[in-house]
């Protein structure tokens, strides 16, 4: 009888993962997306990229599904918080999909972090089957927007000290605080206004932003990972060093020079160089 197994993929499952997350969501893509148009559920980022699976394999965890020692599927999972993970991705083989599998890598997934009392995810409108799927493993839909359905699942046990989980802390004022380390994950905080403040070592994750201010404050050595900046404003910032890699720039300018341009003639220049590199 064939049974399921899971482990910690490393980087000898690159291809391997990187052709069968191809093969998985290029289907779905088929399936779902008639019309056209972009849908990051039903088309993760970089889900064909060895890259981006690299990246994920580095910074992420993520892990093999098998059957009998065969890869049949893959998960991706962040943990924006302590007892917290969100299935960032998951896919099972197209030859061994509605088979009941899918099932039991969700419950293997349980059961491989026991400590988590909050499992969240998030799955296109698109995909209707994946509604009843999800609710089938447990899930409770929370959360509707015309695109996403955001799905969550909580398990009894102790919280660990120090959160503040299902607070509605609105129109609050937070004035000389220390606040070294914070997480703050699966947030709201749109107009969030931070004035004067040591964001060091600060995690924000899964979290609503939109129309905010961060002003004279300090955000030294920060990642921004599959962050939503459109029309966002930067004025007198540092940002020496800062590197954009792989990054959507259309219509981003610096001091009213179009960047799009600018890498344009660069290129042009520097287009006998450029080719010698490569």
């Amino acid at each position: 009888m064939e049974k399921l197994t899971l482990r910690k993929a490393d980087q000898h499952d690159l291809v391997s993962l990187t052709t069968l997350s191809d093969q998985v969501f290029s289907m779905e893509a088929d399936r779902w997306m008639l019309e056209g148009g972009t849908d990051a559920n039903v088309q993760p980022p970089g889900y064909a990229d060895q890259e981006m699976m690299m990246y994920m394999l580095e910074h992420l965890e993520v892990v093999c599904l098998e059957l009998d020692g065969e890869m049949v599927g893959g998960a991706v999972l962040t943990f924006p918080a302590r007892g917290y993970v969100r299935i960032d991705r998951i896919f099972i083989a197209v030859s061994h999909q509605g088979k009941g599998w899918g099932k039991q890598a969700m419950k293997l997934l349980e059961e491989r972090y026991p400590d988590c009392f909050r499992w969240q995810l998030e799955t296109s409108v698109r995909q209707v089957p994946n509604r009843y799927f999800y609710q089938a493993c447990g899930y409770e839909l929370v959360f509707e927007t015309e695109d996403e359905l955001y799905f969550e699942k909580k398990q009894e046990m102790n919280k660990p000290s120090g959160q503040i989980v299902d607070r509605d802390l609105s129109e609050r004022e937070l004035i000389s605080i220390k606040a070294e380390n914070v997480n703050v994950t699966d947030a709201n905080l749109q107009r969030f206004s931070v004035s004067n403040a040591n964001l060091r070592k600060s995690r924000f994750q899964n979290v609503n932003m939109s129309d905010s201010l961060l002003a004279d404050s300090t955000i030294h050595n920060a990642s921004f990972w599959y962050a939503g900046l459109k029309n966002s404003t930067f004025r007198a910032c540092d940002f020496t060093n800062v590197k954009l890699t792989g990054c959507e720039i259309e219509g981003m300018e610096i001091d009213g020079v179009s960047v799009e341009k600018m890498i344009s003639v660069f290129k042009k220049e520097n287009q006998h160089a450029l080719s010698k590199e490569n």
